[in-house]
């Protein structure tokens, strides 16, 4: 497995970038990048995804996660 640094990602990139950064499907990457809360918008037809955004996005994710295992 290739570890990416955050750093090494554009600051906006599309959802093909994010599938390959987070080792996902493209189908589950444009679901994400529709979903409520995550770092995306719209330009044009092109969705971008903002780098540091993503990063606080997956920080959240896993406190969640942590969270509701120690419930």
């Amino acid at each position: 497995m290739k570890v990416l640094d955050w750093e090494n990602l554009p600051v906006f990139f599309g959802p093909r970038e994010l599938a390959t950064f987070m080792g996902i499907c493209i189908n589950k990457a444009y679901q994400l990048s529709k979903s409520n809360g995550f770092p995306s918008m719209r330009i044009g037809r092109n969705i971008r995804i903002s780098r540091d955004g993503l990063r606080k996005w997956v920080e959240m994710q896993i406190e969640e996660d942590l969270a509701s295992q120690n419930k």
